[in-house]
C-alpha cells in the first residue's frame, strides 16, 4: 500500500494533467500525465510511485467473490455479481486509493445513463462498498470510496392492495393454529405489526404466553451477499398479543428452544426464508397477500 497521497489533480490542456504528490518522505512532487480523466491521472501518478501498490477496484471485487465463495455464496450469485459489476469498467482498473467518492458517484451516475437501472446502480454501489471494506480490512488499499458515496434509490410509495375479508379470515386462521414457524409469522405480524427481522430476533423468554405479551429488542436485517446482521433497539418494546390468537403463543414457546424461531439444526431462522416461506404459505391457502400485507393490515387497524 502506497504511503504517498495525491493532493490535487487539475487538467493543464486536453489530455494532459498536472498531479501533486506528497511522497514518503513529506516530499511534495508536481507530475505530469496524459490521461482520458482525473481519475486515469491518478491511477497513472499511483502506479508511477515505487513501492507496493493498492490494489484495483477489480482485484477488490476479485478478492470479495473469493471470500463470498469461501462462506458458501452460491456461484450463480457470484457470477450474477460480477457480471452486474462489468457496467463499472471504466474505473475497474483504477486503484482503490485513487479513486474519489466523486468519481465513484460519477462512475455509477455514468452507468445510469448507459441504461442500467438506478436499482441495478444501487446494488453496484452497495457490492463495491462491502470488497473494499474488506480490502481495507486485509490492508490491500487505505481507502474504501463506495462506502461514502451518497447514491440511494428513491422508492415510490408502496399501493397498498387491500385484503378481501376471506384473506383476513384465512390468515387469521393460519395465525391462530399455532403449527409452525409460517403461522408464527402470520400470527406476530397481523396480531402486532411486527416486521419479518423483529420476528427472528425474538427469544424464547421474550414471549409471555400466559400474560400474552411479547417483547421486541431488535430487527434481524438482510445485506447484499453477506449474513443478516442484528441492529438492536433503543429500547425494548412489549407488545400485547390479540385474543383471536387464543392458545397459539403457548404452542409457539412449547416449541421453541432458546429463540422463538429456531432451526433443527439449532441456527437462528433466516429472515429471507421465512418471509418466502410465509408467503408461499399464504398463496396456498388463497389468502390473497404478503406478509407485508398483513403489516399494513394491522397498521390500518382491519387486523
Amino acid at each position: 500500500m502506497p504511503e504517498a497521497r495525491i493532493r490535487s489533480v487539475r487538467e493543464l490542456r486536453c489530455g494532459v494533467w498536472e498531479v501533486d504528490i506528497i511522497d514518503a518522505s513529506r516530499k511534495r512532487l508536481r507530475r505530469r500525465f496524459r490521461a482520458e480523466s482525473a481519475d486515469g491521472a491518478r491511477a497513472a501518478a499511483l502506479a508511477a510511485l515505487p513501492g507496493p501498490k493498492a490494489c484495483t477496484l477489480a482485484e477488490a471485487l476479485d478478492h470479495y467473490f473469493e471470500i463470498l465463495a469461501a462462506k458458501g455464496t452460491a456461484k450463480k450469485t457470484i457470477a450474477h455479481y460480477r457480471k452486474e459489476c462489468r457496467a463499472l469498467e471504466a474505473v475497474a482498473g483504477c486503484c482503490l486509493d485513487s479513486i474519489s467518492p466523486a468519481a465513484a458517484a460519477r462512475a455509477l451516475e455514468s452507468a445510469e445513463s448507459r441504461g442500467v437501472s438506478r436499482v441495478r446502480c444501487y446494488r453496484l454501489k452497495t457490492i463495491c462498498a462491502a470488497a473494499g471494506r474488506h480490502a481495507l480490512a486485509d490492508g490491500l488499499c487505505a481507502s474504501n470510496p463506495f462506502s461514502e458515496v451518497p447514491f440511494d434509490v428513491p422508492r415510490p410509495p408502496r399501493k397498498k392492495r387491500p385484503i378481501s375479508p376471506s384473506g383476513l379470515k384465512a390468515a387469521r386462521a393460519l395465525g391462530a393454529s399455532g403449527s409452525g414457524h409460517s403461522a408464527a409469522a402470520i400470527g406476530l405480524t397481523l396480531g402486532c405489526g411486527l416486521k419479518p427481522g423483529e420476528i427472528c430476533g425474538i427469544l424464547a423468554d421474550d414471549l409471555d404466553a400466559e400474560r400474552m405479551t411479547v417483547t421486541v429488542r431488535g430487527i434481524w436485517r438482510e445485506s447484499v451477499g453477506e449474513p443478516n446482521f442484528f441492529v438492536a433497539y433503543p429500547e425494548p418494546s412489549v407488545m400485547r398479543l390479540p385474543a383471536w390468537l387464543g392458545s397459539a403463543p403457548r404452542s409457539w414457546a412449547a416449541a421453541a428452544g432458546s429463540r422463538l424461531l429456531l432451526e433443527k439444526n439449532g441456527r437462528r431462522r433466516d429472515v429471507e426464508h421465512l418471509r418466502s416461506d410465509t408467503n408461499e404459505l399464504l398463496r396456498i391457502v388463497g389468502a390473497g397477500c404478503t406478509l407485508y400485507g398483513l403489516r399494513l393490515a394491522h397498521d390500518e387497524g382491519e387486523a
